[in-house]
């Protein structure tokens, strides 16, 4: 049986292999469909093809058409490369070439150890989607994982070698759900029973598995959703075909997942409840987790308004591009953040190269009336020469603000750049109906493994009722010893006084006895003068006999 990450990807339960229907393990986007090319041999061996001949897979134009492959999931690579090589420039130019295209690959699994610059080739790229692995939610948790605000273990980690930010998001890895492969056996069941495979598990069609090869296919899916986002003019007011037709850029795509993702991992679960601390823009989950909740705007669905400019070009020498969003919450909108991402697809870098970025775009943003205070990018206090993706999130965007983004050519390597920019805030949409403001993440319940609070507050209190009732159980064992100790002492004192006494008495009686025995003055000068009769058969006389023979004193 072999796990098929396609199905993570796409498509329904097919119990015939013609006709399909929902199932427990349905693609996230269930309706996309999938190119792929068989790399097996006549005889039994792998024949992979070149690395340009699978990024072009599906990509040929038939009948005048387009293109119809867009996204690229990936979940293999160079292992223990971390340096930025020939494969990685290939991914680079080929995406600069191809501008609709986007590739998401799986980050790697070798950061065990908090081992850092462990993302390997391709997924160093830099105008690739690099996906890390974190944990997953409900019966997908094994038992002992803290939950979906942690990064699994496993996930390799940043910086690339170079100093970029790697991975560029994560998402559920440890443990995923989908359909198995079964040799001669059509069709991809659900369990007769309904019941459900356990984490790493499997059961008829379906297979359980952890990896960064898991994580990469969920967000290939979540990109074509927003692929679709675009296509059918949902960006117009948050519904379908409210916008025109829109061709996407790459850029664009990775720029909008990138824009929403979360910061709100909690740490790295390293098992045994040892955890890493993490933090916005570091090397463990870069821009954090993906959340189409907060990357697009649909009419009383999500919480965020949405704003975006794509194609857009700078010249080298060119002034700064600006951009201008007001926050309006006039209609409802609570979200309180203003979000706004910059991206850029260039040309790949020499192999080995040690400052891989080749044209440097500059992203700021100020707030009308308070020019004096700019927000530059990725959590730092200047710009980013490194990057070419580059976030400000500006916390607690006050209802009324005005806000002015700047995208401005710091360096050029060519003649000119294009970019694609992304703001999400509330720009005057609709309230929220679904209530997902309320969810594992923002609340302390991560589903079936527990919240670490939960789990920390259940072992705190377990620890103390265990404490307590170590205490009372040494209390009564040293209450008992004591109660022994001192009934032993008593004893013994007791012991001692009875001998004392029978000591005592027997000295007395040995006293006693010398004292009969003794002979008076006057009998002993009696007896001298009278003979002694012999005794025989018999003691001593008793004491009344010998009194009574005693002479009397005169």
């Amino acid at each position: 049986m072999k796990h098929t990450v396609a199905a993570i990807i796409a498509g329904n339960k097919s119990p015939d292999g013609t006709f399909e229907e929902p199932g427990v393990a349905n693609g996230i986007a269930p309706a996309a469909k999938i190119a792929f090319v068989d790399i097996s041999s006549t005889i039994g061996k792998l024949n992979p093809p070149s690395d340009n001949e699978v990024l072009s897979t599906g990509r040929v134009s038939t009948n005048g058409r387009s293109p119809i492959a867009h996204i690229h999931s990936m979940s293999w690579g160079s292992k223990n490369v971390f340096y930025y090589n020939n494969q990685a420039r290939m991914f680079d130019n080929y995406m600069f070439a191809n501008d609709d295209f986007l590739a998401v690959v799986a980050a790697g699994n070798e950061g065990l150890g908090d081992k850092a610059t462990s993302v390997t080739a391709p997924g160093n790229s830099k105008n690739v989607l690099s996906v890390g692995a974190s944990h997953s939610y409900g019966y997908d948790l094994a038992r002992g994982q803290l939950g979906p605000s942690y990064v699994a273990s496993f996930s390799s980690r940043g910086p690339t070698t170079d100093g970029r930010i790697a991975p560029d998001v994560v998402a559920p890895g440890k443990y995923i759900l989908s359909a198995a492969a079964r040799p001669n056996s059509p069709g991809a069941c659900d369990p007769l029973d309904g019941d459900v495979p356990q984490a790493g598990e499997n059961m008829e069609g379906l297979f359980s598995q952890a990896g960064s090869s898991m994580s990469a296919p969920l967000v290939a899916g979540a990109a074509a959703l927003v692929r679709q986002y675009f296509e059918q003019g949902w960006y117009g007011d948050g519904t379908k075909d409210s916008g025109s037709y829109l061709n996407p850029s790459g850029a664009l795509v990775k720029a909008t997942l990138i824009n929403g993702a979360q910061a709100d991992i909690r740490g790295v679960d390293n098992g045994s409840g040892r955890i890493t601390e993490v933090a916005a823009y570091d090397n463990n989950a870069g821009f954090g987790r993906v959340s189409l909740t907060d990357s697009l705007y649909v009419a009383g669905k999500t919480g965020v308004g949405f704003r975006f400019w794509d194609g857009e070009r700078l010249f080298d020498g060119d002034i700064a591009r600006t951009y201008e969003v007001t926050i309006d919450k006039s209609r409802g909108c609570d979200a309180n953040d203003l979000s706004v991402t910059l991206t850029w697809i260039e040309e790949g870098s020499p192999p080995g190269c040690t400052k891989c970025l080749l044209n440097d775009l500059d992203l700021y943003v100020t707030e009308r009336g308070k020019d004096s205070k700019v927000y530059h990018p990725n959590g730092r206090s200047i710009k980013d020469h490194s990057n070419n993706v580059e976030r400000v999130v500006i916390d607690g965007a006050e209802d009324g603000s005005s806000y002015t983004i700047y995208v401005e050519a710091y360096n050029l390597n060519s003649l000119s750049q294009k970019y694609a920019l992304v703001a999400t805030g509330c720009f005057g949409g609709r309230t929220n109906t679904l209530g997902t403001a309320q969810n594992v993440f923002s609340s302390q319940s991560d589903g079936g493994g527990g919240s670490d609070s939960t789990n920390r507050a259940i072992i705190i209190v377990c620890a103390s009722v265990g404490g307590v009732i170590v205490v009372c159980l040494c209390f009564a064992l040293f209450r008992r010893h004591q109660q022994k100790s001192k009934k032993k002492e008593k004893e013994k004192k007791a012991t001692q006084k009875k001998v004392a006494q029978k000591k005592a008495t027997q000295k007395k009686a040995t006293q006693n006895t010398k004292q009969k025995e003794k002979p008076h003055k006057n009998q002993k000068a009696e007896q001298k003068g009278k003979p002694h009769k012999k005794q025989t058969g018999e003691s001593a006389a008793p004491e009344s006999k010998l009194k009574r023979e005693r002479p009397r004193k005169c």
